[in-house]
């Protein structure tokens, strides 16, 4: 948000009513107590000092404000920001969606693990290269969710979204870890909660490194 007129000017305003009065008392010194012209020199000289001093904090002040603020849109700009929802689509499972301003870059996920009578069963989405701004990347069920208990049955026409939407009720998580083109990493953690419509919420989102 941009600042008023006064709040990016209230140090030179404030400096000038300080230097105005310091003026006035160094006049009334020289006159009224006799005081040599020099010391009114030397206090002019001093003025002079303080207003640059004062000048340049708030020059200094305003010019690492005014590039933090540029720096921040610019973050705004590039910034990916993920979002898992279920798919309504025959065909497919989940679908991530990019919803922030940024190319997401390296999105990578988390196995999900259930144990059943013992049996467990683990299911992994593959990496996806990258997920353009305002862009959905659909995940397949046959193709990609592929279960696999305990390295011993692997079955592609397993009904594997009617097996975890069953399960939306445990609450499963799913971590997924992406970057900007900057290089910056990123983590999101979704929970599966039937509440919301996209029967995923976002438990975070944020920036783990920084380039």
């Amino acid at each position: 948000m941009r600042k008023s007129s006064w709040q990016s000017n209230k140090y030179i305003i404030v400096a000038a009513i300080l230097g105005s009065i310091l003026i006035f008392a160094a006049g009334f010194l020289v006159r009224y107590l006799d005081y040599s012209i020099t010391v009114y020199s030397q206090i002019i000289s001093a003025l002079i000092l303080y207003l640059t001093a004062v000048i340049v904090f708030w020059y200094a002040k305003e010019s690492a404000e005014s590039n933090k603020l540029h720096l921040e849109e610019l973050e705004a700009k590039i910034m990916p920001y993920l979002r898992l929802q279920w798919s309504k689509a025959g065909g497919c499972v989940f679908e991530i969606v990019n919803d922030g301003n940024g190319i997401a870059l390296d999105v990578s996920f988390s196995q999900m693990v259930f144990v059943d009578n013992v049996l467990k069963s683990k299911f992994q989405i593959k990496s996806r290269p990258l997920i353009a701004p305002n862009n959905a990347s659909s995940i397949v069920s046959v193709e990609e969710l592929k279960e696999d208990a305990q390295g011993i049955v692997k079955i592609d026409n397993f009904n594997i979204k009617g097996y975890l939407f069953d399960k939306l009720d445990l609450a499963y998580k799913i971590k997924v870890q992406y970057k900007d083109i900057k290089d910056n990493i990123y983590e999101a953690i979704f929970v599966a909660d039937q509440k919301y419509n996209d029967k995923f919420r976002i438990k975070s989102q944020k920036r783990v490194k920084t380039n």
